[in-house]
């Protein structure tokens, strides 16, 4: 019997998984919900198959923000019309709303430098 080290929360959570695909300038992206979260993984149900050892990005919507997950597939197993992945959370941002204010205001930030530079010379 597999034991966990971690409590997990049961969700039904619709997400948009992407597979990515080293080299691919369009990865593909497949709808899937996770079922279940932990602070270590999770697992996703999706409409498509996904090979073990793959990296995925699973975009989540959040109370309105946009959350985002990272993680490597450690299983795929077919049940039914759907397949039954673990994943391994590698990564996880919580409002991707606030890194794109933090891009911006860095992007401001540089152009302001580069200014005074010119400025100065």
């Amino acid at each position: 019997m597999e034991r966990r080290c971690e409590d997990r929360l049961a969700v039904n959570q619709p997400v948009r998984l992407t597979v990515l695909e080293e080299f691919s300038p369009s990865p593909a992206s497949i709808d899937a919900t996770i079922t279940n979260l932990s602070s270590g993984g999770f697992q996703v149900y999706a409409s498509s198959p996904v090979a073990a050892g793959k990296a995925v990005r699973v975009d989540v919507p959040l109370d309105g923000k946009q959350a985002l997950l990272l993680g490597e597939v450690r299983y795929c197993q077919p049940e039914g019309n759907r397949f039954g992945l673990g994943v391994s959370l590698e990564h996880s941002i919580l409002d991707l709303t606030g890194l794109e204010r933090l891009r911006v205001m860095l992007e401001q930030a540089d152009r302001v430098s580069e200014l005074a530079e010119v400025e100065a010379s």
